[in-house]
């Protein structure tokens, strides 16, 4: 976590706190749960920048997240590099938490081959359920390999290839039927080369200099639809060191678009902070209370990957 108070009195930058004025006169944004102060990415002169006390997560009311490397290059107008090397030694128990996790952050081999269930192409009913659900089918099938599971546990179930370097490591499978039970369906323990949950999907086989990550396939696959191989997922919220450290080793700039809820919202931050103290560029996108990927229309995805110059 970001000493936000140790870096703020080292390097004499006028700010507010509850406990003391700190050369910067308090206005009615500022609240006792935070440290604020001007803004220099948007150039305001309110005290539009909140840092929170209890995780330091850095927000401004004008310009949204602002992640830690970057406050501190914009505040002391330094280099990127420079501004990663400070905010590391600014950093405390979250970031030596990762660090350490890193040392064990090898893939650990599970199985030596992955096969895929019995399947067959997709039917009918399985592309209506895709479209539906504002997914391409026919994109899924040629650019990502999607059949449908054909008997067994994984009948009438869609299942979506989990490649790693070109390599089958994994796979799950979503429902198209309402009384099928639980929606999705992971490959068994035994049977993945690497635990899903520590691959980014999508990653490696995107050609793009920006990612965009999501929640889930389904959010992912909705940005797909439009331009293939823009997004990938890490299988829900709990994204894995395993995962943190394939984004950083991309040398992608990364977008996160989470879904709404708290958690969510609460997990995606964590991941944008690791990611920037490693000085991986990185935005965490915000759709609004309620809307998910996954809700949004071709048109509107279009308008968003249009704004993220992709």
């Amino acid at each position: 976590m970001f000493k936000a108070k140790e870096f703020l009195t080292d390097h004499q930058i006028p700010h507010w706190d509850s406990g003391g004025v700190n050369g910067i006169r308090r206005d009615k944004r500022c609240v006792n749960s935070h440290y604020q102060l001007p803004c220099k990415k948007c150039g305001s002169n309110g005290n539009l920048i909140g840092i929170r006390k209890s995780n330091s997560r850095i927000n401004c009311y004008s310009c949204g997240s602002i992640s830690t490397v970057e406050f501190i290059k914009l505040q002391l107008e330094i280099s990127w590099t420079q501004a990663k090397q400070l905010a590391t030694s600014y950093s405390s128990t979250a970031v030596e938490e990762v660090e350490a996790s890193e040392k064990q952050s090898t893939l650990k081999k599970i199985a030596e081959t992955c096969t895929l269930p019995p399947h067959k192409e997709l039917s009918n009913r399985a592309k209506k359920y895709l479209r539906g659900r504002g997914l391409d089918p026919q994109i899924l099938i040629d650019e990502y390999r999607v059949v449908e599971g054909k008997g067994g546990e994984y009948d009438r179930r869609i299942i979506f290839p989990i490649y790693l370097g070109g390599k089958l490591v994994s796979y799950q499978g979503m429902s198209y039927i309402e009384d099928k039970g639980k929606r999705y369906k992971a490959c068994s323990a035994d049977k993945e080369v690497f635990k899903h949950q520590d691959i980014t999907y999508g990653l490696s086989e995107s050609k793009y200099d920006i990612f965009i990550v999501c929640e889930g396939l389904a959010d992912c696959h909705s940005l797909n639809s439009v331009e293939v191989g823009v997004a990938g997922c890490t299988f829900g919220v709990d994204w894995s060191t395993h995962q943190m450290r394939m984004l950083r080793e991309s040398g992608k700039k990364v977008y996160l678009m989470y879904d709404s809820e708290p958690k969510a919202r609460k997990r995606a931050e964590g991941l944008c902070s690791a990611l920037a103290v490693h000085g991986v560029e990185i935005e965490n996108l915000s759709l609004g209370d309620g809307l998910d990927p996954n809700d949004l229309s071709f048109e509107e995805i279009d308008e968003i990957l249009e704004f993220l110059n992709i």
